[in-house]
């Protein structure tokens, strides 16, 4: 469970071993393990996040999120 998160999740992807949330703001939050830079926040050398983590991007409001067995 996700305390004190601001944003409502409205829709959610699995990977492998990572999770991909998507709030109602359109932000795209990401945890999980990071082997293969599959969390999108931008430093490969981060193996593992336990908790979620806005992904930055800047081309507007997401939508929907899909993840497969490493990528997002």
């Amino acid at each position: 469970m996700i305390q004190n998160m601001a944003d409502k999740i409205i829709d959610a992807a699995c990977g492998a071993r990572h999770t991909l949330l998507l709030g109602a703001s359109g932000k795209v939050y990401t945890c999980g393990k990071n082997n293969s830079g599959q969390l999108g926040v931008g430093d490969a050398k981060m193996d593992h996040m336990n908790m979620p983590r806005v992904i930055p991007y800047d081309f507007g409001k997401a939508i929907q999120v899909q993840a497969g067995k490493e990528f997002s």
